[in-house]
């Protein structure tokens, strides 16, 4: 049975939980190889190890620049190239009312969801044109 992503690339941010984990299985079992992106060292080792030659982990966190080129890179190198970004690393936990959230507080916020999707793109785009 063919995958309706067979022989294409994914790399998904947040990867290691939640809905950034379901995505990779459900990538995985359609026939997509991914890179999962996360801070969550542990857990994106646990997914190589289940995933061995679909899966590869690579420590990214979003709001540093030399991490998502990082993840990009491992793209390549593991996989050829890349043909999917999924955004999906994100916070939702730390977040304090909209009272008690400082400015330091809504920079970290921007840098993960708004500052970091942008360089996912601009860093996986090259691949993908």
């Amino acid at each position: 049975m063919v995958g309706r992503l067979d022989g294409k690339v994914a790399m998904i941010t947040g990867a290691a939980s939640g809905i950034g984990l379901g995505t990779v299985e459900l990538f995985v079992a359609e026939g997509a190889k991914v890179v999962a992106a996360d801070i969550q060292d542990e857990k994106g080792a646990m997914l190589e190890k289940r995933f061995p030659g679909k899966v590869v982990y690579a420590h990214c966190d979003v709001t540093k620049e030399a991490d998502i080129e990082a993840a990009v890179k491992k793209a390549k190198t593991e996989f050829g190239g890349l043909d999917i970004l999924f955004n999906n690393a994100g916070i939702s936990d730390r977040m304090s009312t909209i009272t008690e959230i400082t400015a330091e507080g809504w920079s970290w916020i921007f840098d993960i969801l708004v500052r970091g999707p942008a360089l996912g793109m601009k860093h996986t785009a090259p691949l993908m044109l």
